[in-house]
């Protein structure tokens, strides 16, 4: 029986938000170097629609030297430096696209769908692909919104690209919300059925062709 860590683990994976999945390489971190501030903001994540920085990836750079980072805050990217650089700054590293609590909020999501069960040990293996499918569904709501937000904020070949992109997103949600609500059907119509209660055996929310995201 998956565990909640594993649980998270399985979605990262079938997400591509592993820990060396999302990477930016040399954000120009320039615009903010005065020659007096030793702190600094990472942004080039949140344009990627990251949420979370990976602990222990970011390498900056500070006049051509490796330099020394502290008080990284994961959440915000922001960090500081012993000494304000003089004259270049630039920044590499990995981020996740999810924190842990909002994949914890998917999994929730995926209890209240299955109805029966208060936490996932209690999940029977048979109904834990289903459980994981809507999880899935869930997240790529939310990748979705993510980027239909992306697609206001730009013009031109790169608006029709980001709506690419939330395009893809919706149909992914839509794939996943099926295939949980089919592996979820076939199982209690099964050899499960017998043992699961007839209040268990209702309609969830299906997204369905006029799905609309939540806002």
């Amino acid at each position: 029986m998956a565990s909640l860590s594993e649980f998270r683990t399985m979605l990262r994976k079938h997400l591509d938000d592993s820990s060396d999945d999302n990477f930016v390489a040399k954000e120009n971190l320039f615009e903010q170097v005065d020659g007096l501030s030793t702190s600094f903001v990472l942004y080039d994540f949140r344009k990627h629609m990251g949420k979370q920085i990976v602990s222990g990836s970011l390498v900056v750079n500070a006049d051509g030297v490796q330099a020394t980072v502290s008080n990284l805050d994961l959440l915000r990217g922001s960090f500081d430096l012993p000494a304000p650089p003089a004259s270049f700054l630039n920044a590499s590293y990995y981020f996740y696209l999810f924190t842990d609590s909002d994949l914890d909020a998917c999994i929730e999501d995926g209890l209240q769908f299955l109805s029966l069960f208060a936490t996932i040990d209690q999940v029977p293996e048979g109904l834990q692909i289903s459980m994981e499918q809507w999880a899935l569904s869930m997240a790529y709501e939310k990748l979705q919104r993510r980027s239909a937000n992306l697609v206001k904020k730009v013009a031109g070949p790169l608006q029709i690209e980001q709506q690419k992109i939330t395009d893809n997103y919706k149909a992914l949600a839509l794939s996943t919300n099926s295939n949980a609500l089919k592996l979820r059907n076939d199982y209690y119509q099964g050899a499960g059925a017998r043992s699961v209660p007839a209040m268990a055996i209702h309609q969830a929310r299906s997204l369905g062709t006029n799905y609309q995201p939540r806002r």
